[in-house]
C-alpha cells in the first residue's frame, strides 16, 4: 500500500499513469464506436481509419488557424512599428492559409471517399505468387 502513495506523490509518475489511462480509454472508445458502426471487422477498420484521418485533418486545420492568428498579429505589429511591408506579407500569407484551409475541408471528404472505395473493393482474382 505504501508504494501506491509513493507514485501518487511523484508528479511525473502520476502524470504518466494518468496519461496512459486516458490514452487507453480513448483507444477503447474509438474502437468500440468503430465496431458499433460497421458490424464486422472490415467495416470497423474502415470506420476507425476514417476517425483517425478526420482527427488528423482537423488538427491540421487548427494549426492553420493558429498560423493565421499569429501572422495577422505579426503584420499588425510590424505596421505599427513602421514597416508596411509586413502587412503586405501578412495578406499574402493569409491568402495561402485560406487556400490551405479550404483544401483541408475538402480533404476530409476525399479521404473518406478513398477509404470507402478501398473497403468496398473485392478482388475477383486469386493471388498469384511467383
Amino acid at each position: 500500500m505504501n508504494r501506491v502513495f509513493e507514485w501518487m506523490n511523484d508528479p511525473n509518475t502520476r502524470a504518466r499513469v494518468l496519461s496512459f489511462a486516458w490514452a487507453t480509454m480513448m483507444f477503447l472508445n474509438i474502437a468500440s464506436s468503430a465496431f458499433a458502426q460497421g458490424g464486422d471487422l472490415g467495416g470497423a477498420m474502415s470506420n476507425l481509419a476514417k476517425l483517425l484521418v478526420d482527427a488528423l485533418i482537423a488538427l491540421a486545420a487548427l494549426l492553420l488557424a493558429i498560423g493565421f492568428a499569429t501572422n495577422f498579429v505579426t503584420g499588425m505589429a510590424e505596421t505599427i512599428a513602421g514597416r508596411p511591408m509586413g502587412l503586405s506579407s501578412t495578406w499574402v500569407r493569409l491568402g495561402g492559409i485560406l487556400i490551405a484551409f479550404v483544401g483541408a475541408i475538402f480533404t476530409i471528404q476525399i479521404a473518406n471517399t478513398i477509404i470507402d472505395t478501398l473497403a468496398a473493393y473485392k478482388s475477383s482474382d486469386a493471388i498469384h505468387l511467383p
